[in-house]
């Protein structure tokens, strides 16, 4: 993969995370740096060696599995905020403290002509990027002015193709736009197309890696359904935090599923929360555009859609959304904030443990995750990032030069 990636190229990787300015940073100048300020990388390790944690459901169907796609997209970098735990890269401390765009340069096949927003044949984002369009046909995500990433240049055949089968035109899009990049590898003894196996379809699947990726039935007599799989979080130092992590996507895709929860945002403000969750101590210093009001209609614990096993279609629509959005801290999208007036996720959480009737003792046990994580957001428990960058700041023997060397 590596070879082909700088094969297709022409040239190595270029990967430049901006370096942490301390007092005597740039004095010893580290070899292979070529950009003042930055750090520089050229290998697809630097960045598919970073770890994640990454979560997969599996939906009720292929429109269940559309919806959930779409929700994901806009808790991705919200997300990601809280998780993050990446300021340190080629033993040097970084000015950001999250991997997202250090693994998006690190496999970015791209020609110079594509990256050329003036050439026929751009293409606006790396292979590995925040997701670009949003696929269902959920009357959340209707409104076309929230689908409003930069488009690729898709085969038109392979549209019409696609919807000839039965796809609806976004779907198909979709679908198309896996084919933008080429295949870096193929398997050996599986050069041959063999309309049984789905392993050409994963090998281009599998290399589109979006902060959501939607994942088909293995075959077609799999017991494995559609899936979807949430991909923007960072690892974390301990198994607690990773917990922590997991019970708040768990709860999240419970009220997704069966409350009337919109999480719809432009595709364009998602990307802008994209950058902003690279920043340092940007789970406390940052804010994020997300929805105002997230809870729909006259009860918001009932989802009708899903009663009719998520078959409703609405019919696309250009309707302003001007008011519709705001920038809200992680806390704020977490408990709410009075003076802007939207729901919190965790109240909507507390709403439905206590309607579904949870154990006490699993009530208590998402409270202490939940708590834990709120501390997170308020700032009095660090990120991994911070724990890390504080690490280095205060050894004896960093020399605040941003060089994260061997005694340290």
């Amino acid at each position: 993969m590596i070879q082909n990636i700088r094969q297709r190229r022409g040239k190595k990787v270029d990967i430049q995370v901006p370096l942490y300015p301390d007092v005597n940073t740039g004095v010893g100048k580290i070899d292979g740096d070529i950009t003042p300020g930055s750090i520089y990388m050229d290998s697809q390790h630097f960045g598919m060696g970073c770890c994640c944690l990454q979560i997969t459901y599996e939906a009720q169907n292929l429109e269940h599995a559309k919806f959930l796609h779409d929700s994901f997209i806009p808790l991705g970098p919200i997300f990601g905020a809280l998780s993050a735990s990446a300021p340190i890269y080629k033993g040097q401390l970084a000015n950001i403290d999250f991997r997202w765009n250090v693994i998006r340069d690190s496999v970015d096949s791209r020609t110079d002509e594509e990256k050329d927003p003036n050439s026929s044949n751009h293409v606006p984002k790396s292979r590995y990027s925040a997701k670009n369009h949003y696929i269902s046909d959920h009357p959340f995500f209707a409104n076309e002015n929230l689908n409003d990433g930069a488009k690729v240049n898709v085969n038109r055949e392979y549209i019409y193709r696609l919807k000839e089968e039965g796809m609806s035109d976004r779907l198909a899009y979709h679908f198309a736009s896996l084919f933008v990049p080429d295949a870096l590898v193929i398997y050996k003894g599986h050069t041959d197309y063999d309309e049984t196996m789905t392993d050409h379809f994963e090998n281009l699947n599998s290399t589109n890696w979006n902060s959501v990726r939607f994942k088909p039935p293995p075959s077609l007599d799999s017991s494995i359904g559609w899936r979807v799989e949430f991909r923007t979080m960072d690892v974390q130092i301990t198994d607690y935090e990773n917990a922590a992590l997991i019970a708040l996507m768990n709860l999240t895709v419970r009220i997704l599923n069966e409350f009337s929860v919109d999480v719809s945002l432009p595709i364009s403000l998602s990307d802008i929360n994209m950058e902003r969750a690279h920043q340092v101590d940007a789970v406390t210093s940052q804010k994020f555009w997300f929805r105002k009001h997230i809870v729909k209609g006259d009860d918001h614990t009932k989802n009708p859609i899903a009663r009719e096993s998520w078959q409703t279609k609405a019919e696309t629509c250009h309707e302003s959304l001007e008011s519709e959005f705001v920038e809200l801290t992680v806390l704020d999208i977490l408990v709410g904030n009075p003076e802007v007036g939207n729901t919190g996720l965790f109240a909507l959480f507390e709403e439905y443990m206590s309607l579904k009737k949870f154990p006490e003792e699993t009530i208590h046990y998402y409270s202490i995750m939940l708590g834990f994580l709120e501390k997170r957001a308020r700032g009095e428990v660090k990120t991994g990032a911070r724990f890390m960058r504080d690490f280095v700041l205060t050894h004896p023997d960093y020399q605040q030069d941003s060089v994260v060397d061997g005694n340290v």
